[in-house]
């Protein structure tokens, strides 16, 4: 009985700010693509965006680097989520607006 209630209590557990929950699966920083994949399906909108990383010192240069984002709409009662992979590996995780209903799904 014990278990019972442990496993309710960390079903309504929310996600770290630096995870989303799809499903009852749980998408963390430093994963890859393919494991959010797995958990969570294709997204809804891919990008390709050019960022670019600041050194500070002696000199100061910014070298331009890609990654990809991703777009997860997780429905009208949830918030979006936004992805971002570099070198197929997932680093940060943002929140956005609340999502929408699109027909079909």
């Amino acid at each position: 009985m014990k278990w019972v209630w442990f496993a309710m209590l960390l079903a309504a557990t929310p996600a770290p700010a630096n995870a989303m929950r799809c499903g009852s699966d749980l998408v963390t920083e430093g994963q890859y693509m393919y494991e959010v994949l797995e958990r969570c399906g294709e997204p809804v909108e891919q990008h390709l965006v050019t960022q670019y990383l600041d050194t500070r010192g002696r000199y100061i240069a910014a070298w331009p680097f890609i990654v990809e984002e991703w777009i997860y709409n997780l429905g009208p009662t949830r918030l979006q989520r936004r992805l971002l992979f570099q070198d197929g590996q997932l680093f940060q995780i943002d929140t956005l607006d609340r999502g929408i209903v699109v027909e079909g799904q």
